[in-house]
């Protein structure tokens, strides 16, 4: 299963800090490369909350890829970036 450190979840609240509940973040796959989205959680996805909030979405079609990844957070020139990594 996919891991999501605290700091990953911290940066996804303030991705959607500007937006309802209904909304949170989607990884999803396009042309063999991951990518986010704000979207509504559907029936069958694993979700990850913060308290009582989902702030991260995962179809069941992905979360077998994403079994052995883990979320976090990386400081770049450009600010903070969300970063999958193996592991």
């Amino acid at each position: 299963m996919l891991s999501v450190t605290p700091l990953a979840i911290t940066r996804l609240v303030h991705l959607l800090s500007d937006f309802t509940c209904n909304y949170a973040v989607r990884i999803f796959e396009r042309g063999g490369r991951l990518r986010l989205k704000r979207d509504e959680r559907h029936a069958d996805d694993t979700t990850f909350a913060d308290g009582s909030r989902v702030v991260l979405l995962v179809a069941p079609q992905l979360a077998h890829k994403l079994s052995m990844r883990t979320l976090d957070v990386r400081e770049t020139k450009r600010g903070v970036r969300l970063s999958l990594t193996r592991g």
